[in-house]
């Protein structure tokens, strides 16, 4: 084993996810792909477009397998910076439990409550990735909120014991960075 070897990456071409797959941040990989980053169904990878983002992989759809594609919702493309035809790099990686998250409304929330329970619900065994933005159904709205910090590291799994705080303090809207 050599130290300091740089990660194994893999280049896809992005297609669009299944209706199945949306909101659960799954990513389908040609099995090519998942054999030579030595994934199995539910690891965990790193998909870099402008930016970084997590997903849960699983195999691909029988039709799509050998066409070098990820099928990944639009949520997962935002917070990778990419779009359906486009390349992303993608590697295997790993979560610990969050034991906390931190996470910015874009706007003043319009209720009150334990907001923060009801987000852990939904992003129960989910990672999350320190910038991404996650998109909660409540009262039948979407609401956008990004993920301020995370810890204790960059790249969270949400558990039971994660403290999720909701910032008082709105996030800035930062559209379409270039680097």
């Amino acid at each position: 084993m050599s130290t300091g070897s740089k990660k194994k990456e893999l280049s896809l071409k992005v297609a669009e996810a299944r209706q199945r797959d949306i909101g659960r941040k799954i990513a389908r990989v040609d099995s090519i792909g998942m054999k030579e980053l030595e994934l199995s169904p539910g690891d965990l990878i790193e998909i870099t477009g402008r930016r970084s983002t997590v997903a849960i992989v699983w195999p691909p759809y029988k039709e799509d397998d050998g066409q070098g594609i990820i099928r990944i919702d639009g949520e997962i493309r935002r917070n990778a910076g990419t779009s359906v035809g486009e390349y992303v790099r993608i590697s295997k990686t790993t979560a610990k439990p969050a034991t906390k998250i931190v996470l910015a409304p874009f706007e003043p929330l319009p209720f009150v409550g334990d907001f923060g329970r009801i987000v852990r619900g939904q992003l129960l065994n989910m990672p999350v990735a320190k910038g991404d933005i996650i998109v909660v159904p409540v009262l039948g709205m979407g609401v956008e909120l990004k993920v301020s910090s995370t810890n204790p590291s960059p790249i969270v799994m949400v558990t039971e014991g994660t403290v999720v705080e909701i910032s008082t303090t709105p996030a800035k809207r930062i559209e379409e960075v270039s680097e």
